[in-house]
């Protein structure tokens, strides 16, 4: 780290340490719309929040609300699918799980070095597909690709 940018993120971390804590928070929400043909099962975790597990029918949705903490971790969803199109080769269907982080504040999407993650969304969709996770904030609609099932 250079000198200057040293001396800046010093001057900053004190103003913030004198002026109290800084709390931003903001409506926010998550929708989940399962677009699989077989319900899935959800989990989902907070900071400081835990919600209970669900399952959402196909084309089912499951929505909530909440007071976003913009410097908080976020929510984070464990998924599972059993895939109903591979039971027929045996009594067993092919179960599929995924951990993904729906909702983030500013602070939570960077990684240490700086890196970003996921940009923040106030209201995020998640369409859950046979091959994956895709978000839209619902501000502008516009779903990407986001991770794959395991």
């Amino acid at each position: 780290m250079d000198l200057k940018l040293g001396a800046l993120l010093s001057v900053t971390l004190a103003a913030l340490m004198i002026s109290g804590p800084l709390l931003v928070n903001a409506q926010a929400s998550v929708e989940l719309v399962n677009l699989i043909g077989d319900p899935v099962t959800t989990t989902c975790v907070a900071d400081n929040a835990n919600r209970p597990s669900v399952t959402i029918a196909p084309m089912g949705t499951e929505f909530w609300e909440f007071n976003g903490d913009m410097l908080s971790l976020g929510w984070t969803c464990h998924f599972e699918w059993s895939d109903s199109s591979d039971c027929a080769a045996g009594p067993t269907c092919k179960l599929h799980t995924q951990d993904v982080k729906v909702w983030q504040g500013v602070m939570g999407h960077r990684k240490l070095v700086g890196a970003i993650a996921l940009t923040p969304c106030a209201s995020c969709i998640w369409q859950i597909k046979f091959d994956g996770f895709y978000r839209a904030d619902k501000k502008d609609m516009a779903y990407s690709f986001v991770v794959g099932w395991n």
